[in-house]
């Protein structure tokens, strides 16, 4: 996992390899951190059950009243809304089975029996986007052309998380 490029794009792939840089052990969904909390945010993902659950990084942001900076991209990319979905217990996120994931560090291997995303229904994560705005739960601007989203996970969180507790199909698509 030390040396396995992220596939999420350039820019974060830039921020791992830096030498600063601290990367969680999570198989499918891991996070770099740099900074005072970086080791707070990345220990023990391996242990989390599910990628984005309240172990996870993600959940972490909310408990630290982080931010999440989209550059370029909308909600699309919204990974901590897994973490609401996640929470929230949709039917259509996890799959039913777990699975026995090895985790190779360079120096150990680690095994964990965990459950991973299901791919299949379609999502709306720009959906809460209106809501974000008008409650002060995002900010949006440019950077050159780039249109910029900076986004409160807490605000975020206690926003939408009702929504789909309350509905679980809020963040699907529509069938047209």
């Amino acid at each position: 996992l030390k040396n396995t490029s992220c596939w999420t794009g350039k820019v974060p792939e830039t921020f791992r390899l830096k030498k600063e840089a601290l990367r969680s052990l999570h198989p499918t969904h891991s996070v770099a951190a740099i900074g005072r909390l970086a080791k707070y945010f990345t220990t023990g993902h391996e242990n989390s059950l599910t990628p984005c659950g309240k172990k996870s990084p993600y959940w972490k942001l909310y408990e630290k009243n982080g931010y999440v900076l989209f550059i370029g991209v909308n909600l699309e990319c919204c990974t901590f809304l897994h973490s609401l979905e996640e929470i929230a217990n949709v039917p259509y996120q996890l799959q039913k089975e777990n699975v026995n994931a090895k985790i190779i560090t360079g120096e150990k291997t680690i095994t964990r029996n965990l459950y991973i995303h299901k791919y299949g229904p379609l999502t709306d994560f720009n959906k809460p986007e209106k809501l974000l705005l008008k409650n002060r739960g995002m900010i949006k601007g440019k950077i050159g052309n780039a249109v910029v989203r900076l986004v409160s996970a807490k605000k975020l969180a206690d926003i939408v998380l009702p929504l789909i507790k309350k509905n679980k199909s809020y963040l699907l698509k529509k069938p047209k």
